[in-house]
């Protein structure tokens, strides 16, 4: 399926800290919608066996779920000092993420509507942020006197991407990818 996410809007990217946890702006806005939605969904579907549950609101869960009992599986060969950092990667980074940017759309967008709306803000997101790097071209100074790098830039004391290189590569490796797979599918471009 067709994998959405928040990280590709500009400035998603900042990295708030809470306490001592560090984590993208989508994260945080995630973390209380999959509550809502989690709540919602055990709440309306009391009745419904696990089976249909899981195949119902848990899109490619057949093809993710190996890859979740094997990572989960590695806790247990963790050294003792290291398995609470394991507990927390695989929680954070394996289902977390899962959650967030691949069930959670599944949930949100259930309409046509919505989904067309979302894959034109991803695109024109992608089309803002390939403009802002071009760009970069004519402001940045030479990278190491010699040439010149794409890389995001501050317009005054706002800066969008950060000054990373590598967020700016995310957002266009994702929209490129997004786009050209949603053209194939329901325009025929191969």
């Amino acid at each position: 399926g067709i994998i959405f996410s928040l990280a590709v809007i500009p400035g998603v990217h900042i990295i708030p800290v809470v306490g001592n946890w560090d984590a993208p702006i989508a994260d945080f806005l995630a973390l209380p919608l999959l509550a809502v939605y989690g709540i919602k969904i055990l709440r309306e579907d009391r009745v419904v066996k696990l089976h249909h549950h899981i195949k119902d609101h848990l899109p490619g869960i057949g093809w993710y779920a190996p890859f979740l009992i094997v990572a989960g599986l590695t806790i247990f060969r963790a050294p003792s000092e290291m398995i609470s950092q394991s507990v927390h990667y695989y929680v954070r980074f394996v289902l977390f993420s899962y959650l967030a940017y691949v069930a959670l759309p599944f949930w949100v967008i259930t309409s046509k509507a919505a989904l067309q709306m979302t894959i034109r803000i991803i695109a024109w997101s992608g089309i803002m942020v390939g403009l802002f790097g071009l760009s970069s071209l004519l402001v940045n100074a030479p990278f190491w006197g010699v040439w010149r790098r794409v890389s995001p830039y501050a317009i005054g004391l706002f800066a969008p991407l950060l000054t990373n290189h590598n967020l700016l590569a995310e957002v266009l490796i994702f929209t490129i990818t997004f786009v050209w797979l949603t053209a194939r599918e329901h325009f025929g471009v191969s």
